[in-house]
């Protein structure tokens, strides 16, 4: 994959999108044709940065950057029960993607500060940081099986070598929702 550049086509059959093969790779989606472009490029290029255009009605190019793609800074914040109704945060870069145990849909796609034990939230969509009444219990690393299946969800597709554990289920079914919301 010399190019820069790589050309290809996504057609819509029988309620999926997919794309033409390329290097013997093909993907599918069934949440949009940006979504099958994308998970066609993380197949293609894992551990690069990369933009998807849609150039014409069925036509896409994915462009290739020479930079390696950083790895995404997941975060569980876990918070002090104060009687809320949210205890825990999925943070990926800076972006609630999951809120436990109920308020998903509120808080999901805010951003997030931290400063010491101090949380600060800008609603998606809305102008105007808020420091969050909650404190902060932990700030952990997210569990792996979670980041799997996100990851995986993200490209709505499941990983049949993966954990079937609880917390990759959590991390797919998070991504699969957020990618119908987006």
């Amino acid at each position: 994959m010399e190019n820069q550049t790589i050309s290809i086509t996504c057609k819509y059959r029988s309620g999926t999108y997919v794309t033409s093969k390329f290097n013997g790779q093909t993907a599918s989606s069934t949440q949009g044709p940006e979504f099958a472009v994308r998970a066609l490029a993380f197949k293609l290029l894992p551990d690069q940065k990369f933009t998807v255009v849609n150039t014409g009605k069925e036509y896409w190019e994915i462009h290739k950057s020479e930079e390696i793609k950083e790895q995404p800074k997941f975060q569980t914040i876990q918070f002090v029960d104060k009687g809320q109704d949210f205890l825990e945060w999925i943070v990926r870069d800076g972006i609630v993607i999951d809120c436990q145990p109920f308020q998903f849909t509120i808080w999901t796609g805010g951003s997030v500060q931290i400063n010491d034990d101090q949380v600060f939230y800008k609603p998606k969509n809305k102008t105007g940081v808020f420091p969050l009444k909650p404190l902060i219990d932990t700030i952990t690393t997210t569990h792996p099986d979670y980041v799997a299946g996100y990851e995986d969800g993200l490209i709505n597709q499941e990983n049949e070598n993966a954990s079937t554990s609880e917390q990759y289920q959590f991390g797919y079914r998070a991504a699969v929702y957020m990618a119908g919301k987006a």
